[in-house]
């Protein structure tokens, strides 16, 4: 989101709830967001047929994970619970409104549902978790 103040630029890009969490948040939200996408491009060669997010969509997706995610031991654990967040958030149909906006805490992530929807965060996270279970 960018806002002008006063004539002052100022670009805001890391989700309210990781400036609590001080430095080491911002980085860690930052770092899972970094290494979801190259895992994605990875998975591209694996699955090039599946809808793929973008760089924005994956920012996005890992905003609506709550903060304690980050903090569960090493990269390889926290992107596991993130993926394992994901997609339970996008199976239940109910939990979907809750959990997927923008980065502005408001705005709905899909509105309506044109190029990437809840079901392809879905496929996407189910495909990735099996690709990492196979490389590991």
């Amino acid at each position: 989101m960018n806002t002008c103040t006063q004539g002052w630029f100022h670009h805001i890009s890391e989700p309210e709830q990781f400036y609590s969490s001080g430095r080491n948040g911002r980085e860690k939200y930052k770092q899972v967001a970094r290494i979801l996408k190259y895992l994605r491009d990875e998975l591209h060669g694996a699955d090039p047929v599946l809808a793929k997010p973008t760089n924005n969509m994956i920012d996005h997706l890992v905003f609506n994970c709550p903060a304690p995610l980050f903090n569960k031991g090493d990269w390889q654990t926290i992107i596991h619970h993130v993926l394992e967040f994901l997609l339970e958030a996008s199976d239940n149909v109910s939990q979907r409104t809750r959990y997927f906006t923008r980065q502005d805490g408001v705005s709905p992530l899909f509105p309506n549902n044109d190029l990437f929807d809840e079901h392809d965060v879905f496929c996407f996270c189910r495909a990735l978790l099996n690709y990492l279970e196979q490389e590991l």
